[in-house]
């Protein structure tokens, strides 16, 4: 009776109903929140005009994504291994308004927009029944444009910085879940965490004058729906020959 009652148990680690070895790609969509803090390191003159060097302000936004992935997976029994690629368009934007506590009706405004984020990872999945779990890492790559303007009154009044843009690198790590739909088709949800470091920018205003310096810490996180199609290679070339 004991070894019947064993034999009938059902494995704890259900055989995969999908075989996730291939080449895939789909879409996604999704949110991201920007984590930004900048650090105000001064100004080209020995004397502040607006606001003291140290001060710090929070560039923090967010906004909605899409975009599309691609990728390549190799399975050997449960375990899934594989290089993936995204990028996503995004339009998460702020404006951040600082009074000066040097000068009377001073103030400094600065405005922060991210246009896109792409990553490159591998990764390791585990695959039960028709479900995959994975975690990833590897590169990424964010590009944002910042302006801003200062105002001193006593000093001619307002002062602008134009647009920059900026494309920083940095690394990514995540984790996500995929289930089958019908056929070469499946689903996915996926979190992932983006850390660019610090840039140090120069904002250098119209027509010259006063550069005001800060540097600028920057985390991302992102969460993702997203459709694949698979392409099974190896029964598309079995069928052909």
């Amino acid at each position: 009776m004991l070894l019947s009652g064993v034999a009938a148990a059902e494995p704890l680690a259900k055989t995969p109903t999908h075989d996730w070895g291939g080449l895939y790609f789909g879409g996604h969509a999704g949110w991201g929140w920007v984590n930004e803090k900048s650090t105000f390191m001064g100004t080209s003159t020995p004397v502040p005009v607006t606001v003291p060097a140290g001060t710090v302000t929070d560039g923090s936004r967010d906004g909605v994504l899409g975009g599309l992935q691609g990728g390549l997976n190799w399975q050997v029994g449960h375990w899934v291994l594989g290089a993936a690629a995204d990028v996503s368009w995004t339009d998460a934007a702020v404006q951040v308004f600082t009074p000066s506590p040097l000068l009377a009706g001073g103030s400094n405004l600065q405005h922060g927009r991210n246009y896109w984020y792409a990553t490159a990872t591998g990764r390791v999945g585990y695959a039960w029944g028709d479900w995959l779990l994975y975690a990833d890492g590897g590169a990424a790559w964010d590009r944002a444009e910042y302006d801003g303007s200062a105002t001193a009154p006593l000093f001619g009044g307002t002062v602008f910085y134009p647009g920059f843009t900026n494309a920083r690198s940095g690394w990514t790590v995540g984790a996500g879940v995929e289930r089958v739909l019908w056929g070469q088709w499946s689903w996915k949800a996926e979190y992932s965490y983006m850390d660019f470091g610090t840039f140090h920018g120069a904002y250098v205003p119209l027509g010259g004058g006063v550069i005001n310096f800060s540097d600028s810490r920057t985390k991302i996180s992102v969460v993702k729906l997203g459709l694949n199609y698979k392409i099974d290679w190896a029964h598309t070339f079995a069928a052909k020959n």
